[in-house]
């Protein structure tokens, strides 16, 4: 059965051979299978960039203890992708930013538990590559913290 963990800077250190796993299974589906622009490939096959901080939460679906899908949640009060790094995808609305809005990123289920295991190759030239889907609405701090 797949269990859902959500993971926090106050739990962290309860997950740090979860979280190594997913750092590890991001480097090989963003770096090496879907090839995203601008991620180079790591000595340590780990994949983080400056926006895995403290203050990011990660949801981690775990089968048997192993990761086999997850994403992260990054609080928009804060440096994230849209903001930072991809600001033209919003240029029709401006970037949120709100305590209750987190930015949504890194989404990946592992090939062996997709129905479908051709990974695409290509991002829809309306979102920025390998960003999945930019913010989650109603993500009150209070509850992570």
């Amino acid at each position: 059965m797949i269990q859902v963990h959500i993971i926090n800077n106050a739990n962290r250190h309860l997950y740090e051979r979860e979280l190594d796993e997913h750092h590890q299974i991001r480097h090989r589906i963003y770096v090496e299978e879907l090839q995203c622009r601008g991620l180079k490939p790591r000595a340590d096959k780990r994949e983080y960039d400056q926006f895995d901080m403290d203050e990011t939460v990660y949801v981690l679906a775990l089968e048997e203890g192993r990761v086999v899908g997850g994403l992260r949640l990054v609080p928009t009060t804060g440096p994230h992708l849209i903001a930072d790094v991809f600001p033209r995808f919003a240029s029709m609305q401006g970037v949120p930013r709100a305590p209750d809005i987190a930015e949504w990123t890194r989404l990946f289920v592992v090939p062996e538990r997709r129905e479908n295991t051709a990974a695409p190759r290509f991002a829809p030239p309306s979102s920025p590559p390998c960003s999945n889907t930019p913010c989650t609405r109603g993500f009150p701090q209070s509850r992570y913290s």
